[in-house]
């Protein structure tokens, strides 16, 4: 059950640490036996991948920070202070939880469907 999963992860890998020659040589080789970084140099010279790495990494860290503040503010407020609906507030918090995260996508087309 795994195997369909990872197989083509374990053969990305290979493939990018073999030398070109390796890799158009029929029949393909499970198991290589030389190892060459020549398509990984080759990705981050000429594609310039690091700096998309780099952007990924950066607005990953930044919103994951924000997140954290805003949620523990957040937290923070509902627990110490008391305010009219606030169990409404729980009980609709809580719905929302309860259904998929999919499922935005009938909404969303629905109301681009309308644009035209």
């Amino acid at each position: 059950m795994v195997i369909p999963i990872i197989f083509p992860v374990y053969w990305l890998v290979v493939s990018a640490l073999q030398s070109p020659q390796t890799v158009t040589k029929l029949p393909p080789s499970i198991l290589p036996q030389t190892y060459s970084l020549y398509f990984v140099k080759k990705v981050f010279t000429e594609f310039g991948i690091a700096r998309f790495l780099w952007n990924s990494i950066f607005i990953t860290v930044v919103s994951t920070i924000l997140t954290l503040a805003v949620a523990c503010l957040a937290a923070f407020s509902y627990k110490a202070y008391e305010y009219r609906m606030k169990e409404t507030f729980s009980k609709m918090v809580l719905f929302v939880y309860m259904f998929p995260q999919i499922l935005i996508i009938i909404p969303i087309y629905l109301m681009m469907s309308r644009w035209d």
